[in-house]
């Protein structure tokens, strides 16, 4: 039979063990909250990224039709 002294540092490893274990289970679980945040904040750039692309590209058309009126406005004064 265990002497109380080795009873009580079972029951106190055992405590500490289940302390660390919920450290660790809170741990992760933030640690999974961050990485979840960084996919959606990587995704809502790619989305930014892509309108930007839409309205250069837009933008571009825009200028070159512009400068189009003009070279025809041009043309027939």
């Amino acid at each position: 039979m265990l002497k109380p002294e080795k009873l009580h540092g079972v029951l106190t490893t055992h405590s500490d063990t289940a302390a660390l274990s919920k450290q660790v289970e809170s741990l992760t679980n933030a640690l999974q909250n961050l990485v979840t945040l960084m996919q959606k904040q990587q995704s809502n750039m790619n989305d930014l990224c892509g309108q930007l692309g839409y309205l250069n590209t837009n933008c571009q058309e825009g200028n070159s039709s512009a400068h189009e009126t003009k070279e025809l406005e041009h043309e027939h004064r």
